[in-house]
């Protein structure tokens, strides 16, 4: 889904540049932070060191391709706009979103923290795509296997 983003905007020249912030997982899945405005910001600030750092490299767009991390985009793309108003932030699930609009409907695979955030759910929703619900058991393959 993030290719044809991508593929949208790049050039032959388009260099590929990463940044792995592993911690950031650990935020969202273990939920360290009660207080959500915390945690976002605390997510937010993380990333936005990588944000510096690839915008430093010569990055034009990043591409935030992590699930659980989606919580502080908004945030991530507030902070980035006044010191890189050039970058474009894209979202894998503006991307998958975006992918889908030929589908009436559509089943989400994704792990325990990305189905219970609804953040799937509430874009397709807003695009007029129906979502099909998991039981629990098969949520837990999917969420296991992942």
């Amino acid at each position: 889904a993030c290719h044809s983003y991508l593929s949208k905007i790049a050039s032959d020249d388009t260099k590929i540049i990463s940044f792995e912030a592993p911690q950031v997982d650990a935020f969202s899945k273990t939920k360290l932070i009660s207080d959500m405005a915390e945690r976002i910001q605390t997510i937010a600030d993380i990333l936005y060191r990588g944000v510096r750092t690839l915008a430093s490299n010569g990055a034009t767009v990043i591409i935030i391709a992590a699930n659980s991390v989606h919580i502080a985009f908004n945030r991530l793309k507030e902070m980035s706009a006044t010191e890189f108003p050039h970058l474009k932030l894209l979202s894998i699930i503006d991307a998958v979103v975006d992918s889908c609009k030929k589908h009436p409907t559509v089943a989400i695979f994704g792990s325990n923290a990305t189905i219970e955030s609804g953040m799937y759910q509430e874009r397709l929703s807003a695009k007029q795509i129906s979502v099909v619900a998991l039981d629990t058991n098969e949520q837990a393959i999917i969420h296991h296997t992942i």
